[in-house]
């Protein structure tokens, strides 16, 4: 008998072993399989079992994250399977299509367009206007009411009237018929955010007003913002460039009890359809039957976007 077949025979005759020790679960071990609900303890332990977690931790989860840092499996794709796993190795590559997102979404507030500049313009004068308005108004209410204070001067009616001219002006010049209507304009919100953005220490907090909606971007860019960034870190904050006490896990699934979408442990998947989200809720129930995951089970998310890659 040649070496070949000795290792073929020694290599069947292993696998045949290994077949019995999982109780028949390998396809064509020879060993006859038990009933499907004898199936679920089996895999279970092997989830916990030392092979496994280190198979996991050491080739599967470093392959799957350079894989989407190099954009072969999508954010919102890998990030699921990486949780789904059960790894708790916190995420530090930038998936591919996060990282496009982001720089996205900081060049549209980095550089504003004459629009955006125009609507600061706005938003200034009116701030100015209100700063002395408010507090004339409560001074008029006081010592009409309440007898406190003294009566409002004509210097002071004038100035808040300028102030006010001013305020429509800028609104007519602008487009707008007037100031009110700065407030149903969706790059008004991203004029605010502008004035005070700073790309290093940001929190992205509403994606209606301060990301796809608020920023004015196209379909394209809007279905590249869910898929990187809505559907994978959600609301996130950035300090000195990087990602601040950010993880990967659902709250649903650590509560027990559904917060977004009824009867939903993953909650609602943006720009996706229904059955994105069905088909997520079923993945996340196996591998939590199967012993692969439980509550509290998640991973950090330790990104750096101001790093260059």
């Amino acid at each position: 008998m040649d070496l070949f077949q000795q290792f073929l025979n020694r290599a069947t005759q292993d696998y045949k072993q290994a077949d019995k020790a999982l109780g028949g679960w390998l396809p064509g071990g020879g060993t006859p399989a038990p009933p499907v609900r004898a199936f679920v303890p089996a895999v279970r332990a092997f989830a916990k079992s030392p092979v496994y977690t280190t198979a996991r931790d050491k080739a599967f989860v470093p392959i799957l994250d350079k894989a989407m840092e190099q954009g072969i499996v999508p954010a919102k794709e890998g990030m699921f399977a990486r949780f789904l796993s059960g790894t708790s190795v916190p995420l530090t590559t930038v998936p591919a299509d996060t990282r496009q997102a982001e720089a996205l979404i900081n060049n549209r507030l980095s550089k504003p367009t004459k629009r955006d500049n125009q609507m600061r313009e706005l938003h200034n004068a009116m701030q100015t206007w209100q700063s002395v308005a408010t507090p004339i108004n409560s001074q008029r209410e006081m010592y009409a009411m309440h007898g406190i204070g003294t009566p409002v001067t004509k210097e002071q009616e004038q100035k808040a009237t300028f102030l006010k001219q001013n305020v429509d002006a800028l609104a007519r010049k602008y487009g707008l018929s007037n100031f009110l209507d700065y407030y149903n304009i969706d790059n008004s919100f991203a004029a605010q955010r502008q004035a005070t953005y700073n790309p290093s220490n940001y929190t992205m907090s509403d994606y209606s007003t301060l990301g796809p909606t608020g920023l004015g971007f196209t379909p394209e860019q809007t279905d590249l913002v869910n898929k990187g960034l809505v559907n994978t870190l959600g609301r996130y904050q950035v300090e000195k460039g990087k990602t601040k006490n950010e993880r990967y896990d659902f709250n649903s699934y650590n509560v027990g009890t559904p917060l977004f979408v009824p009867g939903s442990m993953v909650g609602g998947v943006v720009g996706e359809p229904e059955s994105s989200r069905e088909l997520a809720d079923k993945a996340l129930g196996l591998a939590d039957k199967l012993g692969f995951i439980s509550p509290g089970a998640g991973y950090n998310v330790e990104f750096n976007f101001r790093n260059s890659r």
